[in-house]
């Protein structure tokens, strides 16, 4: 909270147009770092679901889980290429374009819905002890996300509810869990809750200092003009 309460007390003395560039520039700065970010958290999105495959394989074949993992990798491939070929216009952009931000949010749900959904698909063909472990990588790939996804909290609000959303449905309408459905659903939501608040504070802790950094910069270069004078 000093960041803010430091940015706030010299706010006052920039112009508009100073605090809008602030703005825009946190906001870039943001975007960039969570496409960086993208880009060394997709591989995990293809490690983890061949790391599980060979696992259920192992003990349940079965066609779903090819299928999951094939959907895993097409779509983790596709996400990589897009951040490749977005990341230098947004780099040449002065100001973050929203659609930067819309596509980068909705690709990380489609891959948050495979994992997801999969789960609601896979439970059935696959041990009380497997829906364990896959419930447990569900829960890393969310707290690795919680790091990557930092600098926007709609994205990883929604990357979220697209792991544990369909997670929690088929808690709710399955018996065949090593833990009863509804606890276990009622353990996810807690999780999940837990997330989005702590993440909130990380959030704004971040962009706090990115603005404190900026203001810094400004008023410097007001005083040294001041003194050339």
């Amino acid at each position: 909270m000093g960041n803010m309460d430091e940015y706030k007390s010299i706010k006052e003395n920039l112009s508009d147009d100073e605090r809008q560039s602030i703005d825009q520039s946190v906001e870039k700065r943001a975007i960039e770092q969570l496409y960086r970010n993208g880009l060394r958290a997709i591989p995990f999105n293809i490690i983890n679901p061949l790391i599980l495959t060979v696992i259920f394989v192992s003990q349940q074949g079965h066609p779903y889980i090819y299928i999951w993992l094939g959907l895993h990798i097409v779509v983790s491939l596709l996400r990589y290429a897009h951040i490749l070929n977005r990341t230098p216009r947004l780099l040449n952009d002065a100001v973050v374009k929203p659609k930067y931000i819309t596509e980068f949010m909705l690709a990380g749900l489609v891959s948050a819905l495979i994992w997801g959904i999969g789960f609601i698909y896979l439970s059935p063909v696959i041990s009380a002890v497997n829906q364990v472990i896959f419930l447990l990588v569900l829960a890393g790939m969310a707290a690795g996300a919680y790091a990557s996804m930092s600098t926007h909290r709609l994205t990883y609000a929604t990357y979220l509810l697209g792991l544990f959303v369909p997670v929690s449905i088929a808690m709710f309408t399955t018996a065949s869990s090593a833990v009863p459905g509804n606890l276990l659903s009622i353990f996810v939501i807690a999780f999940v809750t837990m997330l989005l608040i702590t993440h909130k504070l990380a959030n704004t802790i971040i962009l706090n200092s990115i603005r404190s950094e900026l203001v810094k910069n400004i008023l410097i270069e007001k005083l040294q003009n001041r003194k050339s004078e």
